[in-house]
C-alpha cells in the first residue's frame, strides 16, 4: 500500500477523532455541569460496565479481524462471513437474555436500570463490532469513520435535547448513548449488506472455531488491558462510593481525550503493516515512535488551561479536578502502548505475549488497589497508582517488543519517566501559569536533548510520501 493511501486513511481517522475529541469535550463540560454528581456517577457506571461487553463474543471477531485483516472487501468470501455474522448474533441475542434476567432481579432500581439497558447495549455493540472490524480490516476507512461520526453528533444531539428541555436525569444520557449505537449500527449493516443480506449457507462451525481459536488469546488481552483500570475504578467505588467514583471518571475522561488522536493512527497502521515486508518494522517503529512521544509531550501543556477553565466552569468537581495533574501523564504510557507495543504485537502475531503482560499488569493493579483501599486509603495515590501500573505494563512490552524488533531504545524509555515524573511534581506543586513556564521549559530541553533524531524520524516519513 502506498503511503499516500495511508495518509489519507490517515486524514479520515484523524478528522473523525478530532470531531469525537470536539464533541467529547462538549459532553465532559455539559453533562457534570446539569446533572448532580451521584447521577453523573450512575452514568459512568453504565459507560463503565458497558465498555467490557467487548468479551462477550470471546475473540471470535478478534479472529475474524486478525485472520482476515489487509484483504480487499471484495475478495471476501460473502457466505462464510454472513454465517458467522448469524452464528454470532444468536449467540449475543442469548448472552443479553441472561443478563437482562439478571437485571429483572435487582433490588436497586438504578442498578436495575443500568443492568436491563447494558443487555440491550450487548447486542447492538458487538453486531456493530464484528462489521466495523471487517471494514477497519479491509481498508474501507472512509466508511469506518462515517459510521463512528454519525455515532458521536446522534449521541451529542440527545446529549443536547436534554440541556433544552432540561431532563437532568442520567437515564436521558444512556438512551442518547444507546440511539447513537443503533443508528449506526443500521449503518454498518447497510455498508456491509453484501454480508449481512446475502444467502443463509448453513452454520459454519469450522470457522467458528478457528476465529475464536485465533482471536481469544487477543480479545482476553483486551479484557485484562480494561480491567488494570477497571480494578482500581472498582476500588474507589468500593471505598468511596458512586459520586468519588464519577469524579474519578469525570478525571479520566479529560486524560483520555489526547488518546483520540493515537486512536486515529492505529486504525489504519494495522492493515498497512500486514501488507508490508517485516524487516522495515524495526525502523517504522522506530521514527513512529519518536514523532509520538515528542507529539504525546507537548500535547501535556493542555493540561494547565482546561484545568483551569474547568475548576471554574465546574466548581462541585474542583477538589477533584486537583488531581488531574498527577492522572493526566497516562496518554504518554497508555498511548504508546496502544498505537506501537499493541499494534506491532497483533501485526507479529504475539498475542499470548500481549496477553501476559496484561495479566502482570492487573495483578500489580490488584494488589496497588488492596494496598490503598484497606491501608493508605489515599485518594491522591489512586491516581499515582494508575501511572505507575500504566508505565510499567508500557515498559515490560516495549522492552519485549524491541528485542524482537532488535533495537535498543532503553535511553529514551528513562528520559520518558523522568519527563512523565516532572510534570506530576510539577502540575501538583506549582501554581497556574508558573507550573505552565516551567513544564515547557522542560519540554523545550526534552526536544533539544532529542533534537536530531526528531529531525530525523520527520525526515524518515516526509520521504516516504
Amino acid at each position: 500500500m502506498k503511503f499516500k493511501q495511508f495518509l489519507k486513511n490517515f486524514s479520515y481517522a484523524f478528522s473523525s477523532n478530532l470531531i469525537s475529541l470536539l464533541i467529547s469535550a462538549v459532553i465532559v463540560f455539559i453533562v457534570p455541569k446539569i446533572i448532580s454528581v451521584q447521577q453523573y456517577g450512575y452514568f459512568q457506571l453504565y459507560l463503565f460496565y458497558t465498555s467490557y461487553i467487548g468479551i462477550l463474543h470471546f475473540g471470535w471477531f478478534d479472529g475474524i479481524y486478525l485472520r482476515y485483516g489487509g484483504l480487499e472487501y471484495g475478495k471476501l468470501d460473502k457466505q462464510k462471513f454472513n454465517s458467522q455474522f448469524v452464528m454470532s448474533f444468536m449467540l449475543e441475542v442469548v448472552i443479553a437474555l441472561i443478563i437482562w434476567i439478571i437485571g429483572v432481579f435487582q433490588g436497586n432500581p438504578d442498578s436495575r436500570f443500568i443492568i436491563e439497558m447494558c443487555a440491550a447495549a450487548i447486542i447492538i455493540m458487538n453486531m456493530q463490532q464484528i462489521l466495523l472490524y471487517i471494514l477497519q480490516g479491509t481498508n474501507r476507512i472512509r466508511e469506518y469513520v462515517l459510521i463512528t461520526i454519525i455515532n458521536r453528533f446522534v449521541y451529542l444531539g440527545g446529549i443536547l435535547l436534554c440541556l433544552v428541555f432540561q431532563w437532568a436525569d442520567y437515564r436521558y444520557f444512556v438512551y442518547s448513548d444507546l440511539l447513537g449505537r443503533m443508528v449506526t449500527f443500521g449503518l454498518a449493516i447497510y455498508f456491509c449488506k453484501e454480508i449481512v443480506f446475502t444467502k443463509f449457507n448453513g452454520f459454519d462451525f469450522p470457522e467458528m472455531k478457528e476465529n475464536i481459536n485465533v482471536g481469544y488469546k487477543l480479545v482476553f488481552a483486551n479484557f485484562t488491558s480494561m480491567l488494570i483500570i477497571g480494578i482500581v475504578r472498582y476500588g474507589v467505588q468500593f471505598r468511596w462510593g458512586v459520586k468519588a467514583f464519577g469524579k474519578l471518571s469525570l478525571t479520566m475522561n479529560l486524560s483520555n481525550l489526547m488518546m483520540l488522536f493515537v486512536t486515529a493512527i492505529s486504525v489504519v497502521l494495522f492493515p498497512v503493516l500486514r501488507r508490508i515486508t517485516a524487516e522495515k518494522y524495526n525502523l517504522i517503529y522506530r521514527h513512529m515512535r519518536t514523532v509520538l512521544m515528542v507529539t504525546l509531550f507537548s500535547g501535556l501543556l493542555i493540561y494547565y488551561p482546561v484545568a483551569t477553565i474547568l475548576s471554574l466552569w465546574l466548581p462541585k468537581y474542583s477538589q477533584s479536578l486537583v488531581y488531574m495533574g498527577l492522572l493526566f501523564p497516562i496518554c504518554i504510557f497508555d498511548g504508546k502502548f496502544e498505537l506501537l507495543v499493541n499494534t506491532f504485537m497483533k501485526t507479529l502475531r504475539l498475542e499470548k505475549m500481549l496477553l501476559k503482560i496484561n495479566v502482570i499488569a492487573v495483578l500489580v493493579s490488584i494488589l496497588l488497589t488492596i494496598f490503598n483501599v484497606f491501608v493508605l486509603r489515599s485518594f491522591s495515590f489512586v491516581m499515582i497508582s494508575i501511572v505507575l501500573i500504566l508505565g510499567v505494563r508500557s515498559t515490560i512490552g516495549e522492552y519485549y517488543l524491541q528485542s524482537k524488533l532488535q533495537i535498543d531504545l532503553r535511553l529514551r524509555m528513562v528520559e520518558e519517566w523522568v519527563m512523565t515524573g516532572l510534570f506530576m511534581i510539577i502540575s501538583w506543586w506549582l501554581p497556574f501559569p508558573i507550573n505552565m513556564g516551567v513544564y515547557a521549559v522542560v519540554l523545550v530541553g526534552y526536544l533539544l536533548l532529542n533534537y536530531r533524531d526528531i529531525k530525523e524520524s520527520i525526515f524518515y516519513i516526509k520521504g516516504m510520501v
